[in-house]
């Protein structure tokens, strides 16, 4: 497993503030993006085949954030990124063909965040769920091993301060 923190810290550390340190860092891939919708569907419950039709999940978020004037989680690029939660706020990246964050896209300041947390797992490590102050959401579909748990424990000690 790469580690995508220090891939961050080594390309985008010009992106923090003063004082601003990372904690943890993602990779994946949020609703409308075209690398999910070819790598996934779900037909019933818990069954997901690699056929590139569509995903129910990622459907259902476009829908309930479409129902919400301006939502915070529409400054999610819909391609690949990072996430990275800092000291400060949780960064959005995009990727560069070779899976190195590219630029930011869009920042999150920890108030804009109501929650993080972790779907059970079915492809890779699952989907993390980043849901904003005003009820939008951001769910990004995993393939790969990251340890999602860590980003979700951190968000947790961040927030408990």
């Amino acid at each position: 497993m790469p580690d995508l923190t220090g891939r961050v810290r080594k390309h985008r550390g010009n992106d923090l503030e003063p004082d601003e340190t990372i904690v943890k860092s993602l990779v994946g891939q949020p609703p409308g993006s075209k690398a999910r919708r070819l790598n996934t569907v779900r037909l019933g419950v818990g069954t997901i085949l690699p056929t590139g039709l569509s995903d129910i999940g990622a459907d259902q978020i476009l829908v309930w954030n479409a129902a919400i004037e301006n939502p915070l989680a529409d400054r999610v690029p819909r391609r690949n990124v990072y996430i990275t939660l800092t000291s400060q706020r949780m960064l959005v990246h995009t990727t560069t063909a070779l899976g190195k964050p590219k630029e930011l896209a869009c920042s999150y300041a920890h108030d804009e965040i109501a929650g993080v947390r972790v779907d059970n797992p079915k492809i890779g490590d699952g989907e993390v769920f980043v849901q904003y102050a005003d009820d939008s959401i951001t769910n990004l579909l995993m393939v790969t091993n990251q340890k999602p748990d860590e980003f979700v424990d951190a968000w947790h000690v961040i927030q408990s301060r």
